[in-house]
């Protein structure tokens, strides 16, 4: 899905823009005794996320996009 795409038809149907919740990830990470991670994002809600979970985030890298 092209990313703009998923906002829209979120709102379209009343939900929040971005619903993806990052627990899940968080727990996998923790699980074997992970404690610091980068994080490859242009989201910075993303980063912000994770580290609720009890994880260092010791890097954020935005995703180069080229254009078409």
């Amino acid at each position: 899905m092209i990313s703009g795409e998923r906002p829209a038809a979120n709102l379209a149907l009343l939900l929040p823009a971005d619903d993806r919740e990052q627990e899940n990830s968080a727990q996998l990470f923790a699980a074997p005794g992970v404690r610091a991670i980068g994080v490859m994002t242009n989201n910075p809600a993303r980063y912000a996320d994770l580290t609720g979970f009890g994880l260092a985030l010791v890097e954020r890298a935005p995703i180069a996009i080229d254009g078409n």
